[in-house]
């Protein structure tokens, strides 16, 4: 199977606020990446599963753009968002919103809290803090990952990262002493330790970096009128109540966590 797919939407049929959008722009596409970062976008039983894929789907459905969930696939991380940094019309998903990322893409969003921390095994008495050094552990990261970029900000030596496609990889690492710690949001570390059927209770997080949101990525080609119109249906799913049932399905009792401040 292939690593990385696409999917190619037609926007023939979207019906835009701008009068004669659809007529002057009758061949616009649509390119879609998305990860395996799951609870949050995944592949489950052959096709794209996950939070972020329900709401984009949801997104879709409201702004009148055909996507279906068969067509979507998950990508390698590092692929996609170089992709998304070259094509017009792409988007990538999920994707922290950081300053180094500011000016590189448009946004929608935001989907909602990311909470990037450092794991590690309790055995290994890790204790990080602002102002340790970094420097002399060796990180489970995947490559243009946000968590790489505040790896680096903090002191980290690049030389000392085990690169990796897949948080599962990453896990693996961990448990068999490869690397000292692995980042990702808190959320999707645990879920991915458990889901391998390793005990939760023998890893701890050793250093929390500060909250930041994840959003729907697009490249800076895309029209600003495609992103206004997803911009405000995401904005009323989010006040309707539709994205918390979204949440409420794949989070259970992190949903509320992972919404607040959204408002």
């Amino acid at each position: 199977m292939p690593d990385m797919k696409v999917i190619t939407l037609a926007l023939c049929s979207l019906c835009f606020s701008q009068p004669g959008y659809v007529r002057e722009h009758p061949d616009e596409t649509l390119t879609i990446f998305t990860e395996n970062l799951p609870p949050l976008n995944y592949e489950k039983h052959g096709e794209a599963s996950g939070l972020s894929v329900d709401l984009l789907l949801e997104i879709f459905n409201r702004s009148g753009i055909k996507g279906r969930r068969q067509d979507v696939v998950v990508a390698p991380w590092s692929r996609g968002y170089a992709e998304t940094q070259r094509r017009e019309n792409t988007v990538l998903f999920s994707a922290v919103r950081t300053p180094f990322r500011e000016n590189s893409f448009k946004w929608v969003g935001p989907i909602g809290v990311s909470r990037q921390v450092l794991v590690a095994r309790k055995d290994q008495g890790i204790k990080l803090a602002k102002g340790t050094d970094f420097s002399g552990y060796k990180y489970g990261i995947m490559k243009r990952s946000s968590g790489e970029q505040r790896l680096l900000l903090a002191g980290a030596d690049p030389s000392r990262f085990i690169y990796v496609n897949t948080p599962q990889s990453a896990a693996h690492l961990l448990v068999r002493g490869r690397v000292d710690a692995i980042v990702f949001d808190q959320l999707v570390a645990f879920w991915v330790i458990q889901s391998l059927g390793y005990k939760r209770s023998n890893f701890e997080i050793v250093y929390a970096f500060d909250q930041l949101y994840y959003y729907y990525a697009f490249s800076k080609q895309t029209d600003d009128a495609l992103i206004g119109k997803m911009q405000i249906a995401l904005d009323v799913i989010r006040s309707d109540g539709t994205l918390a049932t979204i949440a409420k399905k794949h989070l259970e009792g992190a949903s509320d966590a992972f919404l607040q401040k959204l408002e």
